[in-house]
């Protein structure tokens, strides 16, 4: 297993494991994320992938910075999906 940064050549595998996740969640009807969307909107989409050996993306944790009034400066984690064996 490998665990890095996303790429551009990735977006079409996230992109299932989006809606793998939006069943998973039973809201299927919320995703409405595409290839082409993630692909203009880039420079705002953090996410770590974990692959196999053959380079299949089975699992991302996705995440932004915020910035909170008290604390200041935070990473927010928003999703960790990992599909199931």
């Amino acid at each position: 297993m490998n665990i890095r940064n996303i790429e551009e050549a990735d977006f079409e595998q996230i992109v299932n494991l989006f809606q793998e996740f939006a069943l998973f969640e039973k809201l299927p009807d919320k995703m409405n994320n595409s290839v082409e969307r993630m692909t203009v909107e880039k420079d705002f989409f953090h996410c770590f992938v974990a692959e196999t050996n053959d380079h299949k993306i089975v699992g991302y944790a996705s995440w932004f910075f915020c910035y909170y009034t008290w604390s200041g400066k935070a990473l927010y984690l928003d999703d960790l999906y990992v599909q199931p064996c």
